[in-house]
């Protein structure tokens, strides 16, 4: 993770208060791609439910197309069935899976892409913490 964080393509978005974490997603750029890469979003536990991964996903997809990219990418965890039914319910579809992705259990994952909305709805204010 520290090697994605100080790479100058990775922004890594962080939503919370005062001294909390609400959540954060870390997003990749590739030079020369028109496709952006959802590398991780994540919301804390005690903040699930509240519509936090919505609006990290939305600032993802903004901040994609300040970018330039055409297209967002991510993987899910075949048997995520939670953030597969969130992504799918915001557009997100299928494109392949990769087995063996996940070291840890050889579950394959799918790759979801979706094209990003020129005109992303009104977020609140997140706390800027991008690495260059």
């Amino acid at each position: 993770m520290r090697r994605l964080l100080s790479s100058p393509t990775a922004r890594l978005r962080v939503l919370g208060g005062e001294g909390s974490v609400e959540g954060y997603h870390l997003t990749l750029f590739r030079r020369g791609s028109r496709i952006a890469r959802l590398y991780s979003l994540v919301v804390a536990p005690h903040h699930r439910g509240k519509g936090i991964a919505g609006t990290l996903l939305a600032d993802a997809e903004a901040l994609a197309v300040r970018q330039g990219a055409r297209a967002l990418r991510l993987e899910v965890r075949k048997d995520n069935a939670r953030a597969i039914r969130f992504y799918t319910r915001l557009g997100y579809r299928k494109i392949g899976e990769r087995p063996q992705y996940y070291a840890t259990r050889p579950l394959p994952c799918a790759t979801r892409r979706r094209s990003p909305s020129a005109n992303p709805p009104k977020l609140p204010t997140l706390r800027r913490t991008e690495v260059r």
